[in-house]
């Protein structure tokens, strides 16, 4: 199983030097502003045991190939 986050950067930061985005749990649409990767870690740790529930449940509810 997978659990897929989408991280968003603002371009003209990355220019700068500076990180500075969005991420987004996909699964629960949750999302968090991050300036840094640690920021990053954090989201993905707190979000995880939903996202796993959440793919877990997708799963479970699409249809078996016959």
């Amino acid at each position: 199983m997978l659990i897929s986050y989408v991280l968003r950067l603002r371009p003209d930061a990355l220019a700068d030097g500076r990180f500075v985005g969005e991420i987004e749990a996909v699964t629960s649409r949750q999302r968090s502003l991050v300036r840094n990767v640690d920021q990053v870690a954090a989201f993905v740790l707190a979000t995880m045991p939903d996202q796993v529930v959440a793919s877990v449940a997708a799963r479970d509810r699409e249809p078996e190939d016959a």
